[in-house]
């Protein structure tokens, strides 16, 4: 069995952090990046892009958890992960996760199992394994992902 995290730094080599706006919904521990300026951050929306290892945090100083979703326009803490960071991110659907498994960016601030195409850029690899197939599963689900 499973620990379950209430939190997105699990464990991290640093605190390298800032604050923005989302420019659109955000769930904590969804990949993220700059939107329009150097101040407002969206989820990571290139599948399989190049990206800064950017997660939305949860805003624990308001009292909120990881399943607090932020809205547009609210503050949002951005921790910038580094190699060896162990997070708890977002996996979309329709995976069969193994440990070790290389993740990207879904598109849409969800990662995904890498697959041998060219190009892809690893945001990290799985620590946990995890089945996202059943059909009852319709939302990302949390996995713990070992920063590259």
């Amino acid at each position: 069995m499973s620990t379950v995290y209430n939190v997105i730094r699990v464990k991290c080599y640093s605190t390298h952090q800032e604050e923005g706006i989302a420019t659109v919904a955000t769930t904590p521990g969804m990949l993220v990046r700059r939107h329009t300026n150097e101040t407002s951050w969206r989820p990571h929306n290139v599948a399989g892009a190049v990206c800064a290892k950017s997660i939305a945090l949860e805003d624990s100083m308001q009292g909120n958890e990881i399943d607090d979703d932020y809205a547009i326009g609210d503050p949002v803490h951005i921790h910038h992960a580094l190699p060896g960071d162990i997070v708890n991110m977002l996996l979309t659907t329709n995976q069969t996760i193994v440990v070790d498994d290389l993740l990207v960016s879904t598109g849409d601030g969800t990662l995904k199992k890498a697959t041998a195409e060219v190009g892809l850029q690893i945001v990290g690899k799985a620590i946990q394994a995890l089945d996202t197939t059943d059909s009852l599963i319709t939302t990302p689900q949390r996995i713990l992902v070992q920063i590259i």
